[in-house]
Order: structure tokens, then C-alpha cells, then sequence
């Protein structure tokens, strides 16, 4: 069986109001508690897992997502400045991708941007990739429209929904991918932007560190000065906050892993 983490545990509004999602989703646990085996995707969540919902420890395995393999071809000659047309994108911007829903924590991201961009000049406008969410949305969504209207004008660019396709040159594209979650089962985008060598800034909590292992690509995702203050070394040099991928995370790595289980599995 697979459980991603328990992030539910920690934020009560992702269980909703209605007593019977509450229901399924410790049935799943005691379903998981059964299991043979409990595929996760890091560490930190193998903790929680144990910790928070009483799966037996020596039943979970971390299994860590990779990244595709093709986001390590080299681009072609025009690829980037057809994206930039394709999407309205400037020539520098830093970039969010991730979705929207409360922990992502936008509201930190965005005041330690618009902050930075009253008082500093040649702030990179700031990117949110993906579509928003709307006015009526679940609950479990921050309030991205007041967000926005508090923003410095024409600093923050939204482009829309991104086709799969189009995001290794995406995070190519970019001066600095900022990731300020509150809590991460695994935290894909931070590695695909490592793996085609765009730097990054991670909140440093959950699984975060596990993925991006430079202390200094990491803060306090509570800390809105904190994140300011690296945003503002960004904006002269971003190259600063450059981490490698760990080899853990690439597609040959991932695929052994998991196919270890399997054999193991079968075996039993």
C-alpha cells in the first residue's frame, strides 16, 4: 500500500467538515496498519506515519519520487524564448509552482516579495504558476485574491495552467524557484527545478531538507523578514542558492528502488 504522508494530521481543514471523510481516512490507516509493506515518499514521513497514525515501523519503506528523466535533455536553441512568448514571461522572473491550497504558505511569499520590491530596485517580478483558484473554491485553499491585492502592481505575473511538457524549460527559464511550504510529504517541484539547475529557496521543515540538502537554499517558512532578506541576496546573485541533485532522486535511482520492493515482495 501506498500512503504519500499523514499532512492531514497536522492541518484538520484538509478532513473537511463531514464526519464520513474523517471516517474513511482512518479506516485507511488501519487498513494501512495491515499492510505487508507501506510505501512512502521520504523519511520525514515514515516518522509521521508512525508517530501520528501507529503504522508499524518496520513495515514502511521511502520510496523517493524521481524526476523524469527527460527533464535532463538539453534544450533546443529556441525552446526558452518560445516559452517566454508563449506564456507573457519576461526575461528575468522568480517562480512558484506547487498549488494553492493553505500550507503552501503564499502568504509569507508574497509579503516578503512585495515588501522587497517597495524598498529594493530590480526585483524580479514573481510568477505564480498554475491555475488559481477561484472565489468559491474549497476551504482548504488560501485566499489567493486578497493576497494579490495587497501585492505591489505589475510585480506578480500569473499565467495560467502550464502543460507538463513545458516545465523543465519553465524552471530553466527562471532566476530562482521559491518553495516557502509549511509541510511537504516530498516537495517535487524543488527537485525538478535542482535537476535542471535553477536555484532554489525551500521552507526548511518536513521533507524539504531531505530533497534540497544545501542549508543555505533553505528558511524559516514562518519568517517573512528572513525570507526577505534572501530574496534581496537574489536579486544580485541567485546562482548563491545552486543545489545539486542528490542521485537519489533521478529516474535509474528511483526505478531500482522501488523495483528492490517489488522483488522483495514477490518473493514473500
Amino acid at each position: 500500500m501506498t500512503l504519500h504522508d499523514c499532512i492531514y494530521r497536522h492541518f484538520p481543514r484538509y478532513l473537511g467538515r463531514f464526519v464520513v471523510r474523517r471516517l474513511l481516512v482512518e479506516a485507511t490507516e488501519r487498513w494501512a496498519a495491515r499492510a505487508d509493506i507501506v510505501l512512502t515518499d521520504s523519511h520525514f514521513s515514515a516518522r509521521d506515519l508512525v508517530e501520528r497514525a501507529s503504522l508499524p515501523k518496520d513495515r514502511i519503506e521511502v520510496v523517493y519520487p524521481w524526476v523524469d528523466q527527460a527533464s535532463f535533455e538539453p534544450p533546443g536553441p529556441d525552446a526558452i524564448p518560445e516559452l517566454r512568448k508563449r506564456y507573457g514571461l519576461p526575461e528575468r522572473f522568480w517562480l512558484y509552482l506547487g498549488g494553492y491550497d493553505y500550507r503552501k504558505n503564499l502568504g509569507v511569499l508574497l509579503e516578503a516579495h512585495t515588501a522587497l520590491t517597495k524598498s529594493h530596485p530590480n526585483v524580479p517580478p514573481l510568477v505564480l504558476a498554475g491555475r488559481l483558484p477561484g472565489p468559491e473554491t474549497s476551504p482548504v485553499y488560501c485566499d489567493i485574491a486578497g493576497l494579490l491585492r495587497r501585492a505591489a502592481p505589475d510585480s506578480v505575473l500569473c499565467p495560467g495552467l502550464i502543460a507538463h511538457a513545458d516545465l523543465p524549460n519553465l524552471y530553466r527559464a527562471a532566476d530562482l524557484l521559491v518553495y516557502p511550504s509549511l509541510m511537504e510529504g516530498f516537495g517535487l517541484p524543488p527537485a525538478e527545478a535542482m535537476a535542471v539547475g535553477t536555484p532554489v529557496l525551500v521552507g526548511n521543515n518536513s521533507s524539504l531538507p531531505e530533497v534540497v540538502q544545501k542549508p543555505d537554499c533553505r528558511f524559516d517558512a514562518e519568517n517573512v523578514a528572513g525570507l526577505t532578506d534572501l530574496l534581496r541576496a537574489a536579486t544580485t546573485d541567485p546562482r548563491a542558492f545552486l543545489c545539486p541533485l542528490p542521485e537519489e532522486f533521478t529516474e535509474a535511482k528511483g526505478l531500482a528502488r522501488y523495483l528492490e520492493i517489488v522483488d522483495r515482495v514477490s518473493e514473500s
